[in-house]
């Protein structure tokens, strides 16, 4: 599965765990309480130091002038701090897109002028704790959105119904270790 949903999960696993039939529909009854399972053994793993680990696409306002920013809750990119930044970013100046390539810390550190001001084309990172810094080049001279492609940690699924695109081997994991909670045997 690419991007499962909750639901798709639960119907895996329950198929797995031979509580339903492939292809038979999933009792409501049935999706709420092994829906509240699958969030329960996310959080378990979670105290274990196991993480399951998604890929989102977020986006934030850049400030005109600033080059620096903090990542994380209560951050210039407010939000949970990622686990990485993916090399897939980029700036939307109207309706057109610019990639901003993602570089290693001491390749940003190597530029002379980090005063220059346009659309920033290259970013890099130091995942610092608790708030990750992201350094921008040229310094944004407009009020963009940046895009990011970033991995985060997943405590839970939010609904049953919002895909989540998992890294490989994930889906498999929750699936199978989904299909050993909720068997009856």
């Amino acid at each position: 599965i690419d991007m499962p949903t909750a639901n798709d999960i639960i119907e895996r696993a329950m198929v797995k765990a031979r509580i339903i039939y492939p292809g038979e529909a999933v009792p409501a009854s049935k999706t709420s309480q092994v829906y509240a399972e699958l969030n329960d053994m996310i959080e378990s793993w979670a105290l274990e130091k196991l993480m399951v680990v998604a890929d989102v696409l977020e986006n934030f306002t850049l400030t005109a002038g600033q080059s620096e920013y903090t990542y994380g809750t209560g951050g210039d990119f407010d939000s949970t701090r990622p686990i990485e930044i993916k090399n897939s970013c980029f700036v939307r100046v109207g309706d057109v897109d610019y990639p901003v390539g993602l570089r290693e810390l001491a390749t940003y550190r190597s530029l002379t002028s980090k005063s220059t001001g346009g659309t920033p084309r290259v970013m890099a990172y130091n995942p610092e704790y608790p708030l990750m810094k992201v350094f921008l080049w040229p310094t944004p001279t407009e009020t963009d959105n940046i895009y990011m492609r970033v991995s985060k940690t997943l405590t839970s699924f939010s609904d049953k119904t919002t895909s989540v695109n998992l890294q490989p081997g994930y889906s498999r994991a929750l699936i199978s270790n989904l299909a050993l909670e909720i068997s009856p045997n």
